[in-house]
């Protein structure tokens, strides 16, 4: 992997970084933040916080951190439930072992799965959101770190949901963040926007990001380059893009 200049996005204000993945069936974008475990370990990051568990998992998340143990148990969770393509549960369990190796404290910080699938409430999205803000409260409560954050990008940020015909205003958790009393004060989040890596359902069969940024990487020779893009300051939206290599992964 090609250095990155991590500095943009690591600033000794911050206390939380929130990577937003504009798509959960894409690999790339486990193995490429995997890759940068170590580096945000050794700058003080030491709490890995992913929506891809619940809350009533911190227990065994705890205890895999410490001592690797509940890998089956965590492994069949990701199988049963975030199975996107078929070696997904694999690619997110890969960036929770790469989380371990870097010395990173595991949690979860979504509602249990019966809390929302499955629900007519038009609202969900809004209490998922809160219920994670308050587990990085108590996270952050431990003062011994600062929090890395893997989420789908619209749970980072600002999400308009259209249900039955009528539209819907989600919090991300950037705003809440900001807007947190209770000793988030000093959050100061950083949200990044993954993009780049392509969504592929198999080796020939992928589909390519259509965003500014990746357009004009391609056209500019830069698709196979990692870079962070600037995005004009807004409390709701991300803060960066963090383009990675336009490669055609195996599922």
């Amino acid at each position: 992997m090609t250095t990155l200049d991590l500095s943009p996005i690591t600033r000794a204000h911050s206390q939380v970084l929130i990577f937003g993945e504009s798509a959960h069936a894409t690999r790339g974008f486990k193995y490429e933040i995997a890759a940068l475990l170590r580096t945000l370990r050794n700058k003080g990051y030491r709490h890995f916080v992913m929506e891809m568990f619940s809350t009533d998992m911190n227990a065994l998340l705890a205890r895999y951190s410490s001592s690797g143990s509940g890998e089956t148990e965590l492994l069949a969770h990701l199988q049963a439930n975030w199975r996107w393509v078929e070696q997904s549960p694999r690619h997110y369990f890969d960036l929770v072992t790469a989380a371990r190796q870097a010395g990173m404290m595991l949690w979860g910080m979504d509602l249990p799965l019966a809390d929302y699938i499955h629900t007519e409430d038009p609202w969900e999205h809004s209490r998922r959101n809160e219920h994670m803000v308050n587990t990085l409260r108590q996270v952050m409560a431990r003062a011994d770190g600062k929090l890395v954050v893997y989420t789908h990008i619209l749970h980072g940020s600002h999400y308009v949901e259209r249900r039955q015909g009528e539209l819907y205003q989600h919090v991300g958790l950037k705003e809440l963040l900001l807007k947190a009393g209770g000793g988030l004060q000093g959050a100061n989040p950083l949200l990044v926007e993954l993009v780049g890596s392509p969504f592929c359902m198999a080796v020939n069969d992928c589909i390519e990001g259509n965003t500014k940024v990746e357009v004009d990487a391609r056209r500019s020779g830069r698709a196979q380059q990692r870079f962070l893009v600037r995005r004009p300051y807004n409390f709701k939206d991300p803060d960066y893009l963090l383009h990675l290599p336009q490669l055609r992964y195996q599922p």
